[in-house]
């Protein structure tokens, strides 16, 4: 037979292997990276019945893997990190499994489980895989990485910010898991909290999630038993777990001795058997029923499987309201931003926030909505006058999205908005959004706009086209009328317009205007 592709034609058969490599995977280290033009040597016996290799690859890039044995058929199987097949090839007669100019679809770790092929005896010995791209990658690839010399010239001056681009999570391998763990020496109630990349949450009231984390016992809750070591504890199993930032947070519930007393704990943080730095900090009680007292830090799980943690630090409610750099680099490095044209961008590690700026007029009324649209992105708006005043703020108008409505701009200038997450540059939330800016919803018919009225929060029109002297009357919730006879309410209304009034008839249309 020839070296063409032999699909394994047992569905069965496939089954069986990936559920054999999912197991022996575990068992040993993580699975080596192949990289191209590297040949790796394997050996498969009756203890190692499979190996599994990972490949990281971009989209439409194109990969042939080989894996060859003078000792035994064997066979291979091309699949992603959620474990679905995308192909399946079995060794010619000389040998050779080939699999050959593969069209990758999507950015990310692609795993090749190499096993006998079916009907091997014996069906042990060695092989050598190998990864191969096309002649044109790799010599874009190296020419990439050589320096051109280009002629000097003066880069033209741009106030416009410069857009980093957010890495999505993918799924990787760890064979031991990983935790996260709080402890601390003192009687209050502490707890842990841990948002994972794909925006899945572990506490004492969600205690598991769709990546299979598991949290532990609340301890000391509600201060009814009281621990003398108190220890709280999210963990994950060993298996494919996401890569990105796991946002770690911890809250200052009470104390349960009723001195309100300061407390320090510490974070330790393992992944995959690996034993981060540890964080020791101190947390204050809550300054008031009605606000958080948060500490938060954020560990990074990289797709080699490395991981590092950030130490954070203390996050008060009140700290919403600071802005995330200086006003004065805000505004001048906001991107221009039209009503009614969304734009898209990215919150993470290397980029925890972007501005965009707008003009407006004095009593313009705007809404701006910030949107989650990928990732764990909690986010928070902020609203920026023309003399650096925040004006105002949003953090979680519906879930983790974030609204400011119907904001009334005092005085005309350039205003600033700025798009962040919860806890800013101390934050470990990421992932994509969408940003809207729209003013009015409704708009005044022309007849009206040109009266020239003064605008309020609330507007209330009445226009008809006849003689008769019509009466327009609202009621405030405090139970106050506003009409002709009591033009003016304690609330604020105004009657501005009367239209007809005693029959003294305008001409054109009647308008009676009440705000």
């Amino acid at each position: 037979m020839n070296r063409n592709l032999r699909l394994i034609p047992l569905l069965l058969l496939l089954s069986v292997v990936l559920l054999l490599a999912q197991n022996f995977v575990l068992a040993q280290d993580v699975p080596t990276t192949l990289a191209p033009d590297s040949p790796v040597t394997g050996e498969l016996s009756a203890e190692n019945v499979v190996d599994v290799y990972r490949i990281q690859a971009e989209a439409n890039s194109t990969i042939t893997v080989t894996v060859t044995s003078d000792a035994l058929p064997v066979a291979m199987v091309l699949t992603d990190a959620q474990g679905i097949a995308f192909a399946e090839v079995v060794a010619d007669e000389a040998g050779v499994a080939a699999l050959e100019n593969f069209t990758v679809q999507t950015s990310g770790l692609y795993f090749v489980t190499v096993f006998a092929a079916p009907g091997a005896n014996p069906a042990v010995g060695s092989y050598e895989i190998a990864l191969t791209l096309p002649a044109s990658a790799e010599e874009t690839t190296a020419e990439s990485t050589e320096v051109a010399e280009v002629p000097a010239t003066t880069a033209p001056e741009t106030t416009q910010q410069v857009v980093a681009t957010l890495q999505p999570p993918t799924d990787i391998l760890l064979n031991s898991g990983m935790e996260v763990r709080l402890s601390w020496n003192a009687a209050v109630d502490l707890n842990l909290e841990v948002r994972d990349p794909l925006g899945n949450t572990l506490y004492f009231d969600s205690r598991t999630s769709a990546t299979g984390g598991e949290f532990g016992f609340d301890v000391n809750g509600l201060c009814e038993v009281l621990t003398e070591n108190p220890v709280e504890t999210a963990t994950w199993p060993a298996g494919f777990l996401p890569t990105g930032s796991y946002e770690i947070l911890v809250f200052y519930r009470q104390d349960c001795e009723g001195i309100s007393q300061s407390v320090e704990f510490t974070l330790d943080v393992t992944v995959d058997g690996q034993a981060l730095d540890s964080v020791t900090a101190t947390l204050p009680p809550r300054p008031a029923a009605d606000v958080d007292s948060v500490y938060l830090a954020n560990y990074v799980v990289r797709a080699d499987g490395s991981a590092t943690i950030n130490t954070g630090g203390y996050y008060p409610d009140t700290a919403i309201n600071q802005l995330p750099a200086a006003f004065a680099e805000l505004s001048s490095n906001a991107t221009p931003i039209e009503q009614n044209v969304p734009v898209t961008g990215a919150i993470f590690e290397e980029q925890d926030y972007l501005a965009y700026r707008f003009d407006a007029a004095a009593d313009d009324v705007v809404t701006i909505q910030m949107t989650a649209t990928s990732g764990s992105l909690d986010t928070l708006l902020q609203l920026i006058d023309p003399n650096g005043n925040v004006v105002q703020i949003n953090d979680d108008f519906t879930g983790t999205d974030s609204t400011i409505a119907n904001a009334r701009l005092l005085q005309a200038g350039t205003y600033t908005i700025v798009a962040t997450r919860y806890g800013k540059e101390l934050g470990g939330t990421e992932g994509e959004f969408q940003l809207t800016l729209s003013g009015s919803t409704d708009a005044l018919p022309s007849n009206l706009a040109n009266l020239n009225l003064p605008d309020g929060d609330i507007e209330v029109y009445l226009t008809w086209e006849t003689n008769a002297d019509l009466q327009l009357l609202v009621r405030d919730p405090a139970g106050q009328a506003i009409f002709d006879d009591e033009p003016r309410s304690t609330s604020g209304g105004l009657l501005a317009a009367n239209g007809n009034v005693g029959c003294q008839v305008s001409g054109g249309t009647a308008v009676s205007y009440i705000y």
